[in-house]
């Protein structure tokens, strides 16, 4: 269907098929998001031509790709369900914090698969890049946290309080996180929030009555909160 809908989309997919590296690499990252291959490939290309970084460092090329294959299908942005996510800008944003070294040291090593759990955020960019100037202005001893279980993710237990949350306006932010505090629900959202802007990768996880996460540590996944 994708294909049918000009020369242009056709030769997107037909590159894909004819790359058999690149077919490996999408098939070992769970393939498309929504079996949306058409799209994914069509913002991977977007991504390429955008950036002249892509080619140049292994982590940026896997992280394109990520970036298409998990926002194949649009992911809105916190607390505003008719704003999308910017498959591109997202990927720029994080090209940006890389090669500034922004991110976590280990950012490099990510495997396409666990990038996806990274740009899957759903902050907007200048959100994610207020997490990363808060942490390293206010609590640097939390962005250089040796145990990596509760690098960055301290702040959910140091900075967002446990009580009712208090939401000062609309949409809702993760700044106001900090001021207004949450229980288990949004201090699971922070936690996953203030780790994925540190290119951590992350996924949420629920239990009856409780919300938490789950993060990449250099000894596994492990579950906090």
């Amino acid at each position: 269907e994708f294909a049918n809908q000009g020369a242009d989309q056709a030769g997107l997919i037909d590159g894909l098929l004819k790359d058999s590296s690149l077919m490996k690499q999408v098939v070992m990252a769970s393939g498309a998001k929504g079996g949306k291959y058409g799209p994914a490939m069509q913002t991977y290309d977007a991504i390429c031509k955008k950036s002249s970084e892509v080619s140049k460092y292994d982590i940026l090329q896997r992280f394109a790709l990520a970036t298409a294959l998990e926002h194949a299908d649009l992911m809105a942005e916190f607390d505003t369900p008719k704003i999308f996510v910017d498959a591109v800008k997202r990927y720029l944003h994080y090209e940006r914090a890389y090669l500034c070294g922004e991110l976590d040291p280990t950012f490099a090593d990510r495997t396409t698969w666990e990038c996806r759990m990274i740009c899957n955020c759903d902050a907007p960019d200048d959100q994610l890049g207020w997490g990363r100037d808060m942490l390293r202005n206010y609590r640097p001893d939390e962005v250089l946290e040796s145990d990596y279980v509760w690098r960055y993710c301290r702040s959910v237990r140091t900075e967002v309080g446990y009580r009712n949350a208090e939401w000062t306006s609309t949409p809702r932010t993760y700044q106001q996180l900090i001021s207004g505090g949450g229980k288990c629900g949004p201090r699971a959202w922070f936690g996953r929030f203030i780790c994925k802007g540190f290119g951590i990768p992350t996924w949420g996880a629920r239990q009856p009555g409780h919300a938490m996460m789950h993060h990449w540590t250099p000894q596994g996944w492990v579950p906090v909160l």
